[in-house]
């Protein structure tokens, strides 16, 4: 199920990036407030410079990066406690959302993936919250990259209705991942 229906369904209000992560987060993670500020690897640094300085990508190609940052850092901690992670996460996450105030995508995608990991840090203990967010921030990527396949689809059934009058035969390419060669059908 998309994040977007999901969030839907629990009723989170996702708007833009005008709302505070740390007013999001704090609730969901309690006693994260009163700890020390980690340590953000380099690396991690790099890869939200690059989205921050990235000309090339829209506002969703971007969110999917910031989810792969997420999922990154989940794999490359070495924090030694939930709260701590929890900490590392929200700080990489308030860095990500300011590298690019303005794209709500990037807001949203990285919202709902700390709600989620929020929602289960309580009932798992650290490797198993790593793994989540990895799984998570995977299924947020597949989600995103599920729906621009679908919104193609639609526009060009769409546009081939009012140019021509019928719908076409769409043949998905199931074996690619990023569905980039989505339709097969004759020019007009």
């Amino acid at each position: 199920m998309a994040y977007a229906s999901r969030a839907k369904e629990r009723g989170d209000n996702i708007k833009g990036a005008n709302v505070s992560l740390k007013t999001l987060c704090l609730p969901l993670f309690p006693g994260v407030d009163r700890i020390a500020t980690m340590n953000i690897s380099p690396k991690i640094i790099s890869l939200i410079d690059g989205i921050k300085s990235d000309q090339t990508h829209g506002a969703s190609g971007l969110a999917r990066q910031a989810a792969n940052v997420l999922k990154v850092a989940a794999e490359h901690s070495r924090v030694d406690s939930v709260e701590q992670f929890l900490l590392e996460q929200r700080q990489i996450a308030e860095k990500l959302i300011s590298a690019r105030p303005v794209m709500a995508p990037i807001y949203n995608i990285v919202s709902l993936l700390l709600s989620d990991i929020a929602q289960k840090a309580v009932e798992m203990d650290l490797p198993q919250l790593r793994q989540f967010t990895i799984s998570k921030a995977a299924e947020a990527v597949k989600d995103s990259l599920e729906a621009v396949a679908q919104i193609a689809e639609y526009g060009f059934r769409a546009n081939c209705r009012r140019r021509h009058g019928t719908d076409p035969q769409l043949q998905l390419n199931s074996g690619s991942h990023t569905k980039e060669s989505l339709f097969k059908t004759p020019r007009y």
